[in-house]
This record gives C-alpha cells, structure tokens and sequence, in this order.
C-alpha cells in the first residue's frame, strides 16, 4: 500500500485564506444561485445549497 500524501500545514492555510479570499467578492452572486457561505475556518468551510427559485 503507498504512503500517504501529505501536505505542509502552512500550505494547506495558505490555499484555504486564498480560496475563501476568492469566494467572499462574488458571495451575493452565489446567494442569488442558492449557495451560502455559513462559516470559514480552517480546515473547514460550512455552506448550505438551496434551490434559488423558492417561493
């Protein structure tokens, strides 16, 4: 069996604040689409998907 792959944590920050970085801007647009960014902490990101045409 191989080896697991691992990644330094700093590195694994880094592209997490960047990624979310990236999210944030657009967050209304995303909403209008029914994805909701809840919380962002690292390692771990909370959204909820929702149809966006409910009444």
């Amino acid at each position: 069996m191989p080896e697991p792959q691992t990644v330094d944590p700093k590195v694994s920050r880094a592209k997490f604040d960047r990624e979310i970085g990236r999210f944030r801007p657009y967050a209304d647009a995303y909403r209008a689409q029914g994805c909701f960014l809840i919380e962002a902490s690292f390692p771990s990101a909370f959204f909820i998907f929702a149809s966006p045409k409910l009444t």
